[in-house]
């Protein structure tokens, strides 16, 4: 013992084994051994001796603790909880032994038994950041964000200075829509903790969402010179830096992204990483293998993680007189292009034979759109589901008996693939969003077309694939604005020839920019007008790479966003050619 309590735990292994091959019946002896041995960080000579302790002393709740949190370290959940609900069971007032248990319960994915054996050891004793902060991010994988919220709110009170629940209440209210006080959050996370990494790549995450690309990139780089290899950061920076046009910095790091790519592969716990890659990489890379590696890695991880047990519900009745009902998940009911796109086709399912319900994953009621008011109107049911846990939102879909459900996110901004992995529908699909494969087993289907999923890919899609005959696209013919505008509202010239691309500038590409480079040195009076979407660096750094083609910056014109939709498409008629 005096060994132990002097830190020297080898000496007190070999004095302990002494005592036992005197005597190996007093527990204690085994108990002692096994805690000099965890010290030492020899897990299977530890467990065996705690093993021998807790048989010989059965009904004592230390000695099961100790035995469950080493297998915990050992990484042998099943037995490390048998162990600790034991101990649990002999002194249900143990704080230690419940948070424990939500370790380990974490681990298993149990997140329902995690934020329970969390919130027992809060119960018995509400001083622990730790607690607060380990049920905060239980919370989090849940789809509880302003549950978490209030969680870190509890760790912070007690612990003012943790740059951990900084920066996981940063996501937290990232999540909610709160970007500002999100912010605010990252920045006591770094002042605390300058050099970590991982804060680094969340706030550049935040600061590409309020349209800071720039700020974002230089954060990832940041993060990037502490930790090389960090996943988050790299995967960032590759598929943001598109955002503003920054060919440069995103080419430079291509040449690596095969074997990121490849590394996670060997270790896919690590696949939530690659999110962004999986709607970014087609807009700048044709490796069509490298983009299915990607998303197929993305939907195991996601099914992987999913919170256990998945949702088991009656399969539904097979009834030719019932009508079948259709879901369509999305947290873009709203003025999104998305909604824009679909807005025709809920009205139009033969009522006689479809039933049509709209799931959504994020409020978008304060907005007040004409958009969202005609999706509730032409759904036989509208219900939000944006403040539900991902297992409540899946719950409330599989009682409603939906037959087939379709998602039309993918992974991008405000996705819950997490829903779709508790497989609440029997027929599960995949439609607008990003095109392609997510590589999900719980996507049974893709709907597409045979231009972009033509028969040469289809050994790529871990889905089924259906192809509508002429486009998969349902957009319909938007009204125009017949209002009279004129090219100077707009800063174009009067004369001369206007040459016009509206696309998001991440959709450009350096070759095709290229291309109008030589078209407008070839029509020495024309200018070309696009979309000032985003961070504005965006068109500083187009302007950049004119002056270097030999083209006058200014010949490139910038068009705000406008509110409406029918004056926007209005004003390509004051292009010559779009």
């Amino acid at each position: 013992m005096v060994a132990s309590q002097r830190d020297r735990p080898q000496d007190a292994c070999r004095y302990f084994a002494d005592a036992i091959r005197i005597n190996d019946q007093p527990a204690r002896y085994h108990f002692n051994l096994g805690r000099a041995l965890c010290a030492r960080e020899l897990w299977s000579e530890a467990l065996a001796a705690l093993g021998r302790a807790c048989e010989r002393a059965p009904d004592d709740a230390n000695y099961h603790h100790l035995f469950g949190a080493a297998q915990h370290k050992a990484g042998r959940l099943g037995g490390a909880i048998a162990a600790l609900e034991r101990a649990a069971a002999l002194a249900p007032d143990t704080v230690a032994t419940w948070s424990q248990i939500g370790l380990v319960r974490h681990g298993l994915n149990d997140l329902d038994g995690a934020i329970e054996a969390y919130r027992q050891s809060l119960a018995r004793d509400p001083a622990q950041p730790e607690v607060h902060n380990n049920l905060g991010v239980a919370l989090i994988e849940s789809g509880a964000p302003d549950l978490a919220v209030k969680q870190y709110r509890e760790a912070l009170a007690l612990d003012p200075e943790s740059d951990e629940a900084h920066n996981n209440i940063a996501k937290a209210l990232q999540n909610l829509g709160r970007l500002d006080d999100a912010a605010t959050h990252f920045e006591s996370a770094l002042e605390r903790a300058p050099a970590r990494a991982e804060t680094l790549n969340n706030f550049g995450n935040l600061r590409v969402e309020q349209g800071r690309v720039g700020d974002g990139l230089a954060l990832y780089e940041r993060a990037l010179a502490i930790e090389p290899d960090h996943d988050g950061a790299f995967v960032n920076l590759v598929a943001r830096a598109n955002q503003i046009c920054d060919w440069a910095r995103r080419d430079a790091l291509m040449p690596a992204l095969a074997a990121k790519v490849a590394a996670i592969g060997a270790d896919p716990t690590r696949a939530a990483s690659l999110v962004p890659l999986t709607f970014t990489l087609p807009y700048f890379c044709d490796d069509n293998v490298l983009i299915h590696d990607v998303c197929r890695l993305v939907g195991t991880d996601f099914a992987r993680r999913a919170p256990a047990p998945v949702i088991r519900h009656d399969p539904n009745r097979r009834d030719p007189e019932r009508r079948l009902r259709i879901g369509y998940l999305s947290p873009d009911f709203g003025d999104h292009p998305i909604s824009h796109v679909t807005l025709p086709i809920y009205a139009v399912h033969n009522r006689a034979e479809v039933e049509v319900w709209c799931y959504s994953t994020l409020d978008r009621g304060a907005a007040g759109d004409h958009y969202l008011a005609e999706i509730r109107e032409s759904a036989d049911h509208f219900v939000d589901i944006s403040r539900l846990s991902f297992r409540d939102a899946a719950t409330r879909i599989a009682a409603d008996r939906i037959d087939i459900l379709i998602d039309m996110t993918g992974y991008m901004r405000h996705s819950r693939a997490q829903v779709l992995a508790l497989r609440p529908a029997p027929l599960q699909l995949y439609w607008q969003g990003h095109t392609g494969s997510l590589g999900a087993p719980f996507i049974d289907y893709v709907i597409g077309d045979p231009v972009v999923m033509p028969p040469e890919d289809e050994g790529r899609y871990r889905e089924k694939i259906i192809r509508l005959p002429d486009t998969f696209s349902s957009a319909d013919r938007h009204p125009i604005s017949d209002a009279p505008q004129t090219r100077a509202e707009y800063g174009l010239p009067d004369d001369g020839i206007v040459y016009c691309a509206f696309n998001n500038p991440l959709k450009i590409e350096a070759a095709v920019f290229a291309a109008w480079m030589r078209i407008l040195a070839a029509a020495p009076d024309s200018v070309l007008w696009l979309s000032r979407a985003g961070d504005p660096i965006a068109a500083e750094t187009l302007r950049a790479a004119a002056a270097e083609a030999g083209i006058a910056p200014e010949r490139l014109i910038f068009a705000a966003r406008v509110p409406d939709k029918r004056i926007h498409l209005a004003r390509h008629a004051l292009a010559d050619l779009f």
